[in-house]
């Protein structure tokens, strides 16, 4: 027992060695929790500018885009300057996208 525990000093160490240990613990045991909710989850993220066929941008254009793989459909208004950002959570990887606008004929990707 005395060269295991010699005196304060050893037992501060050896107190010193289980508190370092403890936080690798947590990290250890919270890791694979963080992990794993990251599996198989990516978010695709569509943007784009809509133009008439001069180039000006068209505001208030709906676009829809389609999943392929889900099909499921997300909408958005192209703002002032053309743009637009439809967002997928849960990806979806291929898209069609269709733009419909009043004074333009649809168009589809």
């Amino acid at each position: 027992m005395d060269g295991i525990l010699d005196g304060n000093s050893n037992a501060k160490q050896v107190m010193q060695m289980r508190l370092s240990v403890i936080p690798l613990l947590v990290a250890a045991v919270m890791l694979p929790l963080r992990a794993q909710a990251q599996v198989g989850s990516t978010t695709d993220i569509l943007m784009g500018r809509v133009t008439g066929p001069e180039g000006a941008p068209v505001a208030g254009a709906r676009v829809e885009a389609t999943s392929l793989e889900t099909q499921i459909v997300r909408t958005r208004v192209t703002v002032a300057d053309g743009r637009y950002t439809i967002i997928f959570p849960d990806g979806g990887g291929n898209y069609r996208l269709r733009v419909i606008s009043i004074g333009f004929a649809p168009a589809q990707i």
